[in-house]
């Protein structure tokens, strides 16, 4: 059970992976946040996921439902803004952290919201709370 305070969240690819994969513990998480926002990003990276799966019509129609669950975050100026800052923090100490990371986190920072996720590399990340499972 979550921080009875977090009422809006933002989900990482990871933590929606386990979703999908059924991951009891990140199910319930992710359904004790009234408000879980999705970035742009995630949604690609589920869709890439779909299509290299064995079973792409299913796994498709898994992402779908639970695209629809979530509010879609696209980028905006803001987020743009905040990547670069996120990208500075980061450059010296994990130049390879996935961009597709970097814009996560820029957009749970962008809006100040946690971020649920369970890969260890945000933790570097300054001024980016994580909830994990």
């Amino acid at each position: 059970m979550t921080d009875p305070q977090v009422s809006k969240a933002i989900i990482d690819t990871s933590a929606l992976i386990d979703v999908l994969d059924g991951v009891q513990s990140a199910i319930d998480l992710v359904l004790d946040i009234p408000e879980v926002y999705m970035p742009i990003f995630v949604l690609a990276e589920a869709y890439y996921m779909a299509e290299n799966s064995r079973d792409k019509a299913k796994n498709y129609l898994l992402v779908e439902n639970l695209r629809q669950r979530f509010a879609l975050l696209d980028v905006n100026l803001d987020i743009a803004r905040e990547y670069a800052r996120v990208k500075h923090d980061v450059r010296l100490t994990h130049p390879k952290m996935p961009h597709h990371d970097l814009w996560i986190a820029a957009c749970a920072r962008t809006f100040s919201l946690p971020l649920i996720a369970k890969d260890k590399h945000f933790a570097v990340i300054p001024n980016l709370r994580i909830i994990t499972w």
